[in-house]
């Protein structure tokens, strides 16, 4: 059983995966099973395993990757699976980046999965009737975008999805400043959060007066925001790549994709780089005395090996719109 929290076109696209895994062969069957948002499937499963009525995987997205990790054998690691099993998957295949996210000493413990980067996603209608040729490169860029925009009737120029996660972290590590100390994270449990600095006190200063202008709209936690997007309110949104599978879809207007926009300072002349998103999918611990352990322990390493497949990594980016976490693309 493997629990999930993708919606809409994402959902489809792994129900296809599923789908064809289970007809490649007929010893294993994997459920897929929606379990709503990612903090409801984590706070869900952790529920289910005090209970022991856990299921053998969960997508996590990255925010619990520590939890999984330290979870006190609730969660066996990928790489004490593979050998309980005997069934492998070669690490090198993925970027770099992506399973570093999700290593331990170097040691993949969770199967990245739908690797996500944040861009922003513009509507080319709204743009071309203001006049605007291009998305803003700059976040200095967006008052006179977003003045042009306003005068053209535009009731909101841009918002922005999960502010915690693109306005902080992932601002902070596109403009290249620390956003928590060990490695913003990485190298420590008890890390202190860093993005005290004036650039980030600028920006944030600078979104009051463009919320008061409406140049920019806040539009809650999580993915609330995605609405005043997809009904035309505002303009543009920074979101995650993955929601390219829906915005593709829309019928009312055609969605451009750019990059996130930097804060240019006289330090600060080109961006670096953003942090991994999205998620991994992580093993359950079965509970104690439960009948054909190793068969289903199989099961699920049998399956995350079809999924490491560059083809199947291949067809789940065209389809949704994330990153694929292999560097192997072939046949």
């Amino acid at each position: 059983m493997l629990w999930h929290s993708f919606g809409g076109s994402l959902n489809y696209a792994l129900d296809k995966i599923v789908n064809e895994y289970n007809q490649s062969q007929h010893k294993y069957y994997v459920e897929a099973i929606n379990k709503s948002n990612y903090q409801n499937s984590l706070t869900a499963a952790a529920t289910a395993y005090r209970s022991s009525t856990q299921p053998n995987m969960l997508v996590s997205y990255e925010i619990g990757t520590a939890m999984m990790i330290y979870s006190n054998g609730a969660i066996i690691p990928l790489y004490e699976l593979e050998k309980m099993t005997g069934i492998t998957i070669d690490q090198s295949d993925f970027w770099p980046a992506v399973s570093g996210y999700y290593s331990v000493d170097g040691k993949l413990a969770g199967l990245p999965f739908n690797s996500s980067s944040p861009v922003l996603f513009y509507n080319k209608k709204a743009l071309a009737k203001a006049g605007v040729t291009h998305p803003p490169v700059t976040w200095q860029e967006l008052t006179k975008v977003g003045e042009k925009l306003i005068q053209s009737g535009q009731g909101c120029v841009m918002t922005a999805a999960y502010p915690s996660w693109l306005l902080l972290e992932e601002f902070s590590a596109w403009n290249n400043l620390a956003f928590a100390s060990a490695n913003n994270g990485f190298d420590s449990m008890k890390p202190k959060l860093r993005f005290d600095n004036q650039t980030v006190a600028d920006f944030l200063t600078q979104l009051k007066t463009w919320q008061a202008k409406g140049i920019f709209q806040y539009g809650g936690r999580l993915g609330s925001a995605d609405t005043l997007f997809t009904s035309g309110k505002c303009a543009m949104i920074v979101h995650s790549s993955s929601m390219l599978a829906d915005y593709s879809k829309l019928t009312t207007f055609k969605v451009g994709v750019a990059k996130i926009p930097f804060w240019q300072t006289k330090d600060t002349r080109k961006p670096q780089n953003t942090i991994i998103g999205g998620g991994a999918m992580w093993t359950f611990a079965l509970p104690k005395n439960t009948p054909n352990a190793d068969l289903i322990y199989k099961g699920v390493a049998s399956f995350y090996q079809f999924l490491a497949q560059p083809k199947i990594q291949a067809q789940w980016a065209m389809d949704t719109g994330y990153v694929p976490a292999s560097g192997q693309w072939g046949g």
